[in-house]
């Protein structure tokens, strides 16, 4: 039995689909530029590989809707296409290595002359099985065989002076290449992103270079610049970050899909019936269900899942969206509130968050400071658009080329004039300075320990809050960016405290770590005296502060 990949989709895809629509009401599109790669790909690629052997490559329709349409329809207003890279994550034996190779092929033919294209890798051996599949295309065509000239790791097209080859990590000539097209293999399995940075850099003196990574889900890691692009894809297709020329294709099983059903196998292998078999996934699922050591691969391999450790992921975009409301910082003038202080190292983003407690509901406000020369270099590096929040006023500059805590403390005085603030907790790293500052202000200042006890019960309590609606923001973008990037670690007992998915420090959660301390605030003066044990050590302390200990 088959199923078409239309009948049940992964949000991921569906997301794609809603954001193309989008680009066409933004951007010309050509689909005569689509046809004529579709039609190349069906007309001079041919199958190489048993039981399909000769047989013309015929695309699936996910494949010429979801990638070759949206790829080569959408242009600039200079006529060149839109996208310069495609972030492509599939499970195996979905014809991801056919699909690129044949892709290649025709942007050799299409993109004029002089182009350098390649097939990367970290090794040579993984380089050459999509540059192979390639070779095994023309080979199986009269059409391009009488066009192409084939060497052991190049295929020239001698007519434009253009050429494909294979290329791996140890290639001695890594600074002098200027790429057009580039195909990159297996982009989870790279232990660095030293092979990336180099080819993504590598593009910038093209009009319309493309870069194609082609991978499965792999393992989380630190550095991993294939979880990387996907997190930064998954941003995109939820509206969090913004970048017009990079296209994530993603098919994956939805996260709340139970991995042991069929839907979820189903939803994240598009080529179902037709280059992967029904019957092998199910024997799979049957396997991973009866040996519990096998459900990892399975879900990494098949359901195209990421593998982590001991971290769970936290909200969905569309949870923290929905408690966006209507209102104006000046409407809470005078109210009481409790803020939560979050600093950070000489360069990096320092955070303050005021939680302001109404009969039925929660308000929350942030304000964020940067140095300058930090917020330029990382919007360039990190693909983060730091500077349009700063221009739009959702970020505070503070200082040059390291954080002036300064400004940040006369920020938090003037704040004071305005709202009532109750007290303030901070976490004690690098706070020294402000904390006697603000306290010698008048400002009761309560430090707040940043570990699962402490944590456990504000977090739920914050979990409740958005998954009831009874927290509500107004959209801040900087917060909405931060708190797609929580995750929650899990002790053995249960116990919970957010965390980065990865020490990458081009994800940041301060305004969430900012908010959970305010918001502990609240919940000692509230709790003291109920009998319920929110955290014996801080309601005392909290005591303290309010009766002038």
């Amino acid at each position: 039995m088959t199923t078409s990949p239309f009948d049940l989709n992964c949000q991921a895809i569906l997301k794609h689909r809603a954001r193309i629509q989008r680009l066409k009401d933004k951007y010309p599109y050509n689909q005569e530029e689509a046809d004529r790669a579709i039609r190349f790909v069906e007309n001079y690629i041919r199958h190489w590989k048993s039981p399909h052997t000769g047989k013309p490559f015929i695309l699936s329709p996910w494949q010429k809707h979801d990638l070759f349409e949206p790829l080569f329809g959408l242009r600039k207003s200079d006529g060149t296409r839109l996208f310069r890279e495609v972030y492509w994550q599939v499970p195996r034996k979905n014809g991801k290595t056919t699909t690129a190779g044949s892709i290649a092929l025709f942007t050799l033919f299409a993109d004029g002359g002089g182009l350098e294209q390649y097939c990367a890798a970290t090794k040579r051996d993984q380089a050459k099985i999509v540059f192979k599949d390639i070779r095994a295309f023309v080979k199986s065509s009269p059409q391009l065989a009488r066009r192409l000239k084939l060497y052991r790791n190049s295929i020239d097209y001698q007519k434009t002076n253009s050429t494909i080859t294979a290329l791996s990590a140890d290639y001695d000539g890594m600074d002098g290449l200027n790429i057009s097209m580039c195909i990159v293999d297996e982009l989870h399995a790279h232990p660095t992103r030293d092979l990336y940075d180099v080819l993504k850099t590598a593009t910038g003196a093209r009009d319309q270079p493309l870069m194609l990574d082609i991978t499965t889900a792999g393992r989380e890691a630190d550095g991993n610049i294939a979880y990387e692009l996907y997190d930064y894809g998954r941003k995109i297709l939820d509206g969090v970050l913004e970048d017009d020329e990079f296209m994530p294709l993603i098919y994956e099983a939805d996260p709340e899909l139970d991995w042991k059903s069929r839907e979820a196998y189903i939803m994240a292998n598009p080529n179902i019936g037709i280059s992967v078999r029904e019957d092998y996934l199910e024997s799979r699922r049957k396997s991973a269900i009866a040996k519990p050591g096998e459900r990892l691969t399975y879900e990494r391999y098949h359901l195209n899942r990421w593998i982590r450790g001991s971290v769970r992921g936290w909200l969905s975009s569309e949870e923290w969206c929905d408690c966006k409301q209507e209102f104006n910082a000046d409407e809470l003038t005078g109210l009481k509130c409790f803020g939560g202080l979050d600093l950070a190292t000489v360069d990096d983003f320092n955070a303050f968050s005021l939680c302001f407690p109404f009969p039925d509901h929660f308000k929350y406000l942030w304000f964020y400071w940067l140095p300058s020369d930090t917020l330029e270099k990382r919007a360039e590096r990190d693909r983060i658009p730091y500077d349009r929040w700063h221009d739009d006023g959702h970020i505070r500059i503070a200082g040059e080329r390291s954080v002036d805590q300064d400004i940040i403390i006369q920020d938090i005085m003037l704040l004071r004039k305005k709202y009532d603030i109750q007290l303030i907790s901070y976490d004690d790293w690098n706070a020294v300075h402000v904390y006697k500052t603000l306290q010698q202000a008048g400002i009761p200042m309560v430090e707040f320990i940043q570990g699962l006890r402490s944590y456990h019960p504000v977090l739920q309590e914050f979990e409740r809050q958005i998954k009831g609606k009874t927290l509500q923001h107004t959209g801040d973008p900087v917060t909405r960016w931060m708190a797609s990037n929580v995750f929650v670690k899990v002790d053995e007992s249960g116990k919970i405290k957010p965390t980065k998915e990865t020490r990458s420090s081009s994800k940041k959660i301060d305004g969430v770590v900012a908010s959970l301390m305010a918001l502990s605030g609240w919940m000692s003066i509230h709790y003291a005296g109920t009998g319920i044990n929110y955290s014996a050590d801080t309601i005392s302390k909290f005591a303290d502060l309010l009766q002038g200990g």
